[in-house]
């Protein structure tokens, strides 16, 4: 009696602890019609799937498959989904891939112009008061020559920037040939010709195919058949190693808690955790169904957590929104990456901890105050969130204006090499308006000797200056520097930060 009474105990353990792992999403979504290739939104409130020959659907025969869409109520649980209206759903094949990060636009698959559906690709749908806008195709580079395969999958970085896809280059290829590439957005708007995520990842006789990489940047899931596996189709984890995007490490079979005897494919996670992601499960053996579960992930398995930067694009002097372009740039030298902002001026940006940051808006005939963030003596924990908007001032004669994340050896004028990104903003003034003339202000905080902090704040202004005039070719003429010390701070100087504040360098427009 004892025995079979510890026997029901470990069972119903199992079944628990598998129950922690794998959840079936309620009949709001799962239907008795095929529901696959979930696609979760950033802030996990909206959840983008696919579902075949459903009466409503607009496509028909093999390319039966629309869009569908759930919402979170204010209790957090899943709305009755609802069917996407057109133009995102048409006659041919309909599915969302990737959500932007303010939610405003879709990856959706299939290359469209003006509206029609011309072939194998990617394209973009924006949010309209009215529902979606028409789609419009991404142009990379050789796609349609390399993508030769009848199936296509892809996941977009968290930022926009990175778009990671499953495809073969094998004529009339199915799925089972498929294997991961990557395409890169570059600083101009324009995709770089996708290249093999290499042979860490791919391999020559199975499946690699529906990536999703995470928030991070470096750890990526994928579905693949390969040896050893649990099913037809496991999801498996890699980290990467370096920026080539060739070198990972040995993927690992999420197992069998996730993984099952079915096939377990396109992966998605939301930014606002690492805890859990959604996927759909296909059972080939009972009537080809497909249903969408949410899982938690194993410690092991978690992609490193990062911190998500949100705000909006203000007018500093009227405080109203305004639509810009939004970048950041890994300090001190890292590539400025453009982020898609939403018409109101609102981003959202996920940043790994470990670096330093600076984060601007852009727009013409405006200077933009930057942000700096410094993770790299944050702790390293969940996902966290702040709010920081960024401000831009119209140029103005008379105007003045702080060069933010402007950094000088202590007590020294010598510039160091985090500050250039500042520096390159101030040069390109000179770009795109030919009439203006600025004089470059040094300023100290009330710290020590006010002579000698005259001195310093002189040398730094000028320092600038012959940043300018020296490696910019700007005209000297069009650049006058002084300092004006401890005499004009804009904080107490009472307090560490005020006298942060006071230590600066800005500029005043002197004809425009």
């Amino acid at each position: 009696m004892k025995i079979k009474t510890l026997l029901c105990f470990f069972i119903l353990i199992t079944i628990h602890s598998y129950s922690q792992r794998v959840e079936l999403l309620s009949n709001k979504i799962n239907t008795s019609y095929p529901e696959l290739t979930p696609c979760i939104s950033p802030d996990d409130n909206t959840l983008f799937f696919s579902r075949t020959h459903h009466p409503d659907n607009i496509a028909t025969g093999e390319t039966d498959m629309d869009i569908w869409f759930s919402t979170k109520n204010a209790q957090g649980t899943w709305t009755k989904a609802k069917h996407a209206a057109a133009p995102l759903n048409d006659e041919w094949a309909n599915s969302v891939q990737a959500v932007f990060p303010q939610g405003k636009q879709i990856l959706v698959r299939g290359a469209y112009q003006n509206g029609k559906y011309i072939g194998v690709g990617w394209s973009v749908a924006k949010r309209t008061p009215d529902g979606w806008g028409v789609t419009e195709m991404l142009q990379i580079p050789d796609y349609t020559h390399l993508q030769r395969g009848q199936h296509s999958s892809a996941s977009l970085s968290a930022d926009g920037t990175i778009l990671v896809m499953g495809f073969s280059e094998k004529a009339g290829a199915g799925a089972g040939d498929a294997d991961l590439y990557v395409t890169f957005k570059d600083t101009t708007g324009h995709w770089t010709k996708p290249i093999s995520l290499g042979e860490d990842i791919n391999t020559p006789d199975f499946v690699e195919d529906t990536p999703f990489l995470a928030a991070d940047e470096q750890t990526l899931y994928f579905a693949s058949n390969r040896p050893n596996g649990f099913g037809q189709l496991d999801i498996y984890m890699s980290q990467r190693k370096d920026n080539t995007w060739q070198h990972w490490s040995k993927p690992q079979n999420l197992g069998k808690r996730i993984n099952s005897a079915a096939s377990e494919l396109f992966f998605s996670m939301p930014t606002t955790t690492t805890d859990y992601a959604y996927m759909s499960v296909y059972r080939p053996d009972e009537g080809h169904t497909s249903d969408i579960v949410q899982v938690w992930l194993p410690d092991w398995a978690k992609p490193t957590a990062v911190l998500t930067v949100s705000g909006k694009v203000l007018n500093s002097q009227t405080k109203e929104s305004v639509a810009a372009q939004i970048f950041y740039q890994i300090l001190p030298d890292g590539s400025h990456i453009q982020v898609p902002a939403a018409a109101d001026g609102s981003y959202n940006i996920a940043m790994a901890y470990g670096y330093e940051y600076a984060i601007w808006a852009q727009k013409p005939n405006f200077w933009a105050s930057s942000a700096h963030l410094d993770l790299t003596k944050v702790e390293m924990r969940s996902h966290s969130f702040i709010e920081k908007n960024l401000e831009l001032t119209p140029l103005q004669k008379g105007s003045d204006l702080t060069i933010d994340n402007l950094f000088f050896e202590v007590n020294k004028s010598d510039i160091l090499p985090s500050s250039l990104p500042a520096l390159e903003r101030l040069a390109a003034l000179f770009r795109t308006n030919s009439a203006i003339h600025i004089e470059i202000i040094g300023h100290t905080d009330s710290t020590g000797n006010v002579s000698d902090n005259l001195i310093l704040a002189d040398k730094r202004a000028k320092a600038v200056a012959d940043f300018l005039i020296q490696q910019k070719q700007i005209p000297a003429e069009k650049v006058a520097a002084r300092g004006a010390g401890s005499s004009q701070p804009i904080a107490p100087n009472s307090t560490e930060e005020g006298r942060a504040k006071n230590r600066r360098v800005n500029f005043v427009i002197r004809k425009l």
